[in-house]
């Protein structure tokens, strides 16, 4: 007898997704009771973001043995970051021609224009600097993704640089550690 494989967590969580929407439809308002589920299952997954996101970037940089190393896997990721986000914009054009969002919808056209022109003006100069934190507390604490990005990737160039040592090891040992600890964290959640 063939033996069954066990269901992917993928599979899980797509069946899942189904199962609520069919649930929403025939119940209507009184699912809204359960909403709370999803506001808990939400939180534990950005909880561990911004440590995620720091662990990641500075052990992809510290790990780098030198300059010419790290420019390689930089260009990796800026074509596979260009290739995804290319993807997802012709994605969300190709749906939303199909699906034509917002029709019979109708706006008050002063009062959004309003709302636009009284948004605070962006320069380039104060993005730029905005991406740099003067405090890695508040950055993590305000979910300032740019700019723990930004921390990630600094101290990440300062492990780089360090000679190789029992400290550097001991580092890059926690950062992993850390990161499997995360990976675990968010392994179960999905579970969940």
């Amino acid at each position: 007898m063939k033996e069954r494989k066990p269901m992917s967590l993928t599979t899980k969580i797509f069946l899942a997704m189904i199962v609520g929407a069919v649930l929403g439809l025939v119940f209507g308002e009184r699912m809204c009771q359960f909403k709370f589920i999803g506001d808990i299952w939400l939180n534990s997954i950005k909880l561990i973001m911004v440590p995620l996101v720091f662990t990641i970037m500075t052990l992809a940089v510290g790990q780098q043995s030198n300059a010419q190393s790290l420019g390689r896997v930089a260009l990796r990721i800026v074509l596979f970051y260009a290739m995804t986000t290319l993807s997802a914009a012709i994605l969300g054009i190709l749906i939303s021609s199909l699906i034509k969002p917002g029709i019979g919808l109708t706006l008050d056209e002063a009062a959004a224009t309003e709302e636009l022109a009284s948004g605070a003006e962006i320069s380039l100069v104060s993005f730029i600097s905005g991406m740099f934190s003067t405090n890695i507390f508040q950055s993590f604490t305000d979910g300032n993704m740019m700019q723990v990005i930004v921390i990630g990737l600094l101290l990440g160039g300062a492990l780089m640089a360090m000679p190789a040592s029992e400290n550097k090891t001991r580092i890059l040992g926690l950062l992993g550690a850390c990161n499997e600890l995360i990976y675990k964290y968010i392994g179960i959640v999905m579970r969940v």
